[in-house]
């Protein structure tokens, strides 16, 4: 009979756990470029990006970072877009090749990717935004210290 309650009183939370809605997200790519060949990078970022990122759910921009641990890298940027866009995301012919030849040939080994949750609410963007400059802020929060 116990188990029994637990059950029923546990139900309404597998409910309300199911119900969440779908959120946006924002691919980030952190590159950095051979110093001898950025500007066959720039080059190269800036071709496969007109090509294949313009507009539209997979568009993506290029920031160049000016300040902190990582000055002297880019920040690639696509979305925001939901986690399911990732999965459907067309495979153009050509893509990984013209990634492979004409931005990481020109780039180091060293990179870092991540995906920010991304909150419309908290943010002063609109969907349609276009940047010169952009000023990121990151805190890293380690819990208890």
């Amino acid at each position: 009979m116990k188990k029994f309650l637990f059950t029923l009183l546990l139900t309404p939370f597998l409910a309300i756990s199911q119900a969440a809605a779908p959120y946006s997200v924002i691919e980030n790519g952190m590159i950095t470029a051979q110093p001898d060949k950025i500007s066959q990078f720039e080059a190269g970022m800036a071709a496969h990006n007109k090509k294949y990122h313009t507009e539209g759910a997979y568009g993506a921009r290029v920031y160049g970072i000016s300040s902190g641990p990582n000055v002297g890298k880019y920040m690639w940027v696509m979305g925001p877009l939901p986690w399911s866009a990732f999965d459907a995301r067309p495979a153009l012919e050509g893509h990984d090749e013209d990634w492979t030849k004409n931005v990481l040939a020109y780039s180091m080994a060293e990179g870092d990717q991540t995906y920010w949750k991304f909150h419309p609410t908290l943010s002063n963007f609109s969907n349609d935004f276009e940047l010169k400059h952009l000023k990121v802020t990151m805190i890293d929060i380690t819990p208890f210290k």
